[in-house]
Formats: structure tokens, C-alpha cells, sequence
């Protein structure tokens, strides 16, 4: 690795922690915790544990995601590596999903997620889809979670926080 590299990556904590601080300005909370994984092992994930000092991945879990399908949570991560920032919404159906033995009632719920649910977010998001280069992905498991995303240069932190407030306002 070379000594640039190198010198980028022990910064990342403290860019991460400026993006924290201008995240809070604009009335966002930040947390170092995956709500998912917190939100299934019944943990709390609204945002109220401190970014620590040596984080290069933040969680928002506030984010005004209007309720047009039957998810669990929604939230954004953001991750800084080396030169630029990876920005996810991230949406989980993941109670619908519990219970499903069969494969007939397991294809019932994804048909109806991507006919029905996926074209709803889709919709919903578009003007952050469009207006930042932004992505959607789609993971089919125990959980099926839709995620909108895109890369942003480190350079640009002012971009990824107006794609935090497109994303949040966008309204059905």
C-alpha cells in the first residue's frame, strides 16, 4: 500500500465524524450501530449511541420513509473508503417474511414485493434516483431488502448530505 493510501485511510474516522457533526446540523442523528441488526435482536437502533472516534460507517435512522409497503425499517449508511463515500437507503421486509415455509407462500410474498412494493419505492425515489446517479439493488433472503445507492468523491461531502435530504423528502 502505498503512503497516500495510507494517510487517507487513518483520516477517515475524523471525516466521519465531521460528516456526523454536519449531519446533526441539519437535524439527522447518527449512530455507529446497524438499526437492522440491532431492530432483530431487539436492540435499540434510533440513533441514540454516539458515533465512536474510530468509525468508518454511520447509520441514520431517522429518515422520513413513507409507508408504501409493509417494511420493517428503513435507514442510511454511509461508509468513507479511501476516496469516496458509499450512501445506501436501505428498506427491510423482514416480519412478512418470517414464518414462510413453503415455496409457494416464500414466491407469493418476492411476486408481490417486486410487482407491487419495489415499483411503489421506485416511484417514490425516483427524484433521488435520477437527481444523484443513485441505483437500486435488491436481496432476496431471510429478509428482502431493497437498497438505493450510489458513490460519491470524498471531496464532495456537501453532495452526499443533499442526497440525504432529497431522499428524506421525498413523499408520495
Amino acid at each position: 500500500m502505498n503512503k497516500e493510501i495510507k494517510t487517507r485511510q487513518s483520516e477517515i474516522p475524523s471525516v466521519m465524524l465531521d460528516l456526523t457533526k454536519r449531519l446533526a446540523e441539519e437535524g439527522f442523528k447518527a449512530t455507529g450501530v446497524n438499526p437492522f441488526f440491532a431492530w432483530v435482536n431487539g436492540e435499540s437502533w434510533t440513533g441514540d449511541s454516539p458515533v465512536n472516534a474510530a468509525t468508518t460507517k454511520i447509520y441514520i435512522t431517522d429518515i422520513a420513509v413513507p409507508q408504501v409497503a409493509p417494511f420493517d425499517i428503513a435507514y442510511i449508511a454511509i461508509h468513507l473508503d479511501c476516496d469516496r463515500f458509499y450512501l445506501a437507503l436501505t428498506i427491510c421486509f423482514h416480519s412478512i417474511m418470517e414464518g414462510l415455509l413453503e415455496a409457494e407462500e416464500f414466491n407469493e410474498v418476492i411476486s408481490k414485493h417486486d410487482e407491487l412494493w419495489m415499483l411503489q419505492l421506485v416511484r417514490l425515489f425516483q427524484p433521488s434516483e435520477m437527481g444523484f446517479s443513485l441505483k437500486w439493488d435488491t436481496e432476496y433472503d431471510a429478509t428482502i431488502e431493497d437498497t438505493l445507492y450510489g458513490y460519491f468523491p470524498q471531496s464532495d461531502m456537501d453532495r452526499v448530505i443533499e442526497a440525504i435530504r432529497s431522499i428524506n423528502s421525498c413523499k408520495e
